[in-house]
């Protein structure tokens, strides 16, 4: 019994220590950014201007501004939770040439935005002012938010505290404590210090909302977009069939659909 005891104590030590480097280590494992020198230069075709904005503790963040002439409007893309605007700026090329400009951001640490991300508000307040900025510059009837994967709660976020055109997300996720449950079984969900509740965001958003996920998707899976639709009345869904969790953008269908049925 003693050595039962002892046991049980030894494992119970070594799941509380797990369970306290995931929660200290939480961002380590969520973000993987790409850091580009402030020199590094962009090489895409189309047209477009660095842009640097300053956040309210006065860390400098920076975006890609893609530009045609007469836009149609403008698309507000929040990428994924790994690279930089090096490699997601290809993903503006299609978009600018249906007609639109194009406004994208790195998250704090990445590319050559300044700093490190620490919060789930300070994610939401860096990509307001973002917002902001565009709203300056455009009507909010021409703005089109978009979000790929991590970025999709960021944008159903941004959606539901103001009143752009329309949302368009790429492989969402239910929230954050329902994918990592999914994931990590053995680890309670109040460890999360990023729910990102996109489900609750899209229930506040009085807006089109269209969703693009693959039915192969083994990263979010497509679950969490049916689950996303029965709970919105504007949620227009798209399964992409034979389709993973990276370049949903690249699908066959994904340019047709997106030209005829939304922008």
């Amino acid at each position: 019994m003693k050595k039962f005891l002892n046991l049980l104590k030894w494992s119970a030590g070594i799941y509380l220590a797990g369970c306290f480097f995931i929660f200290i280590a939480q961002e380590k494992f969520l973000f993987h950014p790409k850091k580009d020198s402030d020199q590094h230069t962009y090489n895409f075709s189309n047209t477009f201007s660095e842009v640097w904005i300053e956040q309210a503790d006065g860390i400098l963040t920076h975006a890609l501004h893609f530009t045609v002439p007469n836009p149609k409007g403008i698309i507000f893309y929040l990428h994924g939770n790994a690279g930089s605007l090096s490699s997601w700026g290809n993903e503006a090329m299609q978009y600018v040439n249906l007609g639109y400009d194009v406004f994208m951001p790195d998250y704090r640490g990445f590319g050559k935005s300044k700093g490190n991300i620490n919060s789930q508000q300070q994610l939401f307040d860096d990509n307001q002012t973002f917002y902001n900025w565009i709203k300056n510059k455009y009507e909010e009837k021409k703005i089109t938010v978009m979000g790929y994967s991590l970025g999709t709660a960021i944008a159903a976020r941004i959606a539901s505290d103001n009143s752009p055109r329309q949302l368009v997300l790429h492989a969402p996720y239910y929230n954050m404590k329902t994918l990592s449950l999914e994931k990590t079984k053995i680890f309670p969900g109040f460890l999360v210090k990023y729910p990102f509740t996109t489900n609750k965001y899209l229930q506040n958003c009085d807006l089109p909302i269209h969703i693009f996920h693959g039915k192969e998707d083994r990263v979010i899976p497509f679950s969490h977009t049916e689950k996303l639709q029965k709970e919105s009345k504007t949620v227009h869904t798209y399964p992409l069939l034979n389709q993973g969790h990276n370049g949903i953008s690249q699908h066959p269908d994904y340019l047709n659909i997106i030209k005829e049925r939304v922008l």
